[in-house]
């Protein structure tokens, strides 16, 4: 463990909540990172895994809950009712959050009670053969944030772009509530529980996007977001339209309540800033003419459009990264050992 780690002392009012399935490798990796940190009592494994994770005595005061095969809103749900801390952040099993930039989010929220969430600059991460890459991702967002007054506008700011809020410090009553309702409503679908924790964080809150380095993500084949639809094919797909109608319904009843705007336009606000998540969308195979034909009518034509955007364009991680200070190095020089330890 390194010498210096006061920076820990930030994050005494947050838990680290990790979601898992099928993957006992990635969770090894991802809890033998947050004990090099001493942070395992601070951390919360919720596994729907058939078999329990062997994780033996190797980290202490880990709390780890095994839901055999519950659906993840489900598991998650409960497993927040184990969280004691003010603040939690999710940590998907396949990313490294950087413990200081976490640390800095957890000050400004309590600096900032006007804010619901707060996260930083991010990258992803791939293995070629024995060469370690990083890229900056989502360059366009790492300066705006969601900060009107008007709750309406804020959902408007937060999907124009698009600024994903799962993996940001949350204020720890919030996700409770927000699973809850989610739970309740039968919104299961990912990316629609994705889309809709950032509208409802939007609308309860302000959002900061800090200039810091927040997290990296791996590029892996069977990542939660390779095995599942996008937004456009969901909103396609006549077994999930249900579904979709729901998030749309409790996105504006989270909206209704905090503007204090009529249900009917408060859905209007929501596929407004739906419309313009659409808009930045690649096209998908088949995805725009199977929206047209099989929605047309169910829901405003505003959630049936996609044009192209632009790839993210890449740089010199390297210069990137030193924007950050020396700490931002150090995260990175930690999250490097743990990837190549656990492919050796």
């Amino acid at each position: 463990m390194d010498a210096d780690l006061t920076f820990i002392e930030d994050l005494k009012d947050l838990t680290v909540f990790i979601p898992t399935h099928e993957r006992p490798g990635y969770l090894a990796r991802i809890l033998a990172y947050w004990l090099h940190y001493g942070m395992t009592p601070r951390v919360v494994v919720c596994d729907s895994s058939q078999e329990p994770f062997a994780m033996g005595a190797g980290f202490p005061g880990l709390r780890y809950f095994h839901f055999p095969g519950a659906p993840y809103v489900e598991k998650v749900a409960r497993c927040l009712a184990e969280v004691g801390t003010p603040y939690v952040v999710f940590n998907a099993d396949d990313d490294f959050l950087a413990p200081r930039a976490v640390g800095e989010c957890v000050r400004f929220l309590e600096q900032n009670p006007d804010h619901a969430s707060a996260q930083g600059r991010q990258a992803v991460f791939s293995v070629e053969g024995d060469r370690l890459r990083f890229k900056a991702v989502y360059r366009d967002n790492s300066r705006m944030n969601v900060d009107s007054n008007d709750p309406a506008q804020r959902i408007s700011q937060a999907f124009s772009p698009y600024m994903n809020q799962f993996y940001a410090v949350h204020c720890t009553e919030n996700l409770r509530d927000f699973f809850a309702h989610a739970r309740e409503n039968g919104i299961r679908y990912p990316i629609l529980l994705e889309i809709l924790l950032s509208l409802v964080s939007a609308a309860r809150g302000r959002h900061r996007i800090l200039d810091v380095f927040y997290y990296a993500r791996e590029q892996v084949a069977d990542s939660g977001g390779s095995r599942y639809k996008r937004l456009d094919l969901v909103l396609a797909s006549s077994e999930l339209r249900d579904e979709c109608r729901a998030m749309v319904r409790l996105a504006g009843q989270f909206l209704a309540r905090a503007s204090g705007m009529g249900q009917p336009d408060a859905e209007a606000a929501v596929g407004r800033a739906l419309d313009a998540y659409l808009e930045n969308l690649p096209p998908a195979p088949g995805g725009f003419s199977r929206v047209k034909s099989r929605l047309r009518g169910a829901l405003p034509e505003a959630l049936v459009r996609a044009v192209r955007a632009g790839e993210p364009t890449d740089e010199d991680f390297s210069t990137y990264l030193a924007g950050f200070g020396p700490g931002a190095r150090e995260d990175l020089a930690v999250m490097a050992g743990h990837i190549r330890a656990f492919r050796a």
